[in-house]
């Protein structure tokens, strides 16, 4: 009788509980001159260098892809299938953009992956597994986009366009 008093509560909430799917991504962490720790590792051999990324730098990463700016890119790029009237999503309006926005934040998680250059992302939902697919790898694209912006060096475009133009010259004259 107790056995049955536990077990039927604990079957008919497995049983009736909505569905949850999960999706996740993994992204590396590139080594670069900005982060490569020269300093030998704890419990490492004196001749071996650490390749990992510091605490503070992937802290730093993860902050991008949880940032609210992801989020509403996010939110216009993959919008909330209960958004979705038909085949086609409507335009959303910026009040909308940044509610879902705060949605999508509470469903994304970064977290990084132990003695390694990744990051993992995922999306946890209770909508449809390819809504959820959907969003956790265009998170990871405009995780991307967003380091890109973050790390890029002003002005390198238009240092290597002013060099490519002055080989040209050389390269013409010749």
């Amino acid at each position: 009788a107790v056995f049955l008093a536990l077990s039927l509560p604990v079957f008919l909430y497995l049983l009736f509980r909505p569905a949850e799917y999960r999706a996740s991504s993994k992204v590396l962490i590139k080594p670069s001159r900005g982060f490569l720790n020269v300093s030998p590792a704890a419990g490492a051999r004196e001749d071996s260098i650490s390749m990992l990324p510091s605490p503070e730098i992937l802290n730093t990463e993860i902050q991008i892809i949880r940032s609210p700016e992801l989020a509403e890119r996010l939110a216009k790029d993959v919008p909330f299938p209960d958004r979705v009237n038909g085949q086609t999503p409507r335009a959303l309006t910026e009040a909308e953009i940044r509610q879902d926005g705060r949605r999508l934040g509470g469903l994304l998680r970064a977290s990084p992956v132990r003695a390694s250059n990744l990051i993992e992302i995922s999306v946890t939902s209770p909508y449809k597994q390819e809504w959820t697919a959907q969003a956790v790898n265009r998170a990871a694209e405009l995780y991307l986009e967003e380091h890109l912006k973050a790390h890029k060096t002003p002005g390198v475009e238009d240092f290597y366009s002013e060099q490519e133009k002055k080989l040209r010259l050389e390269l013409a004259s010749a």
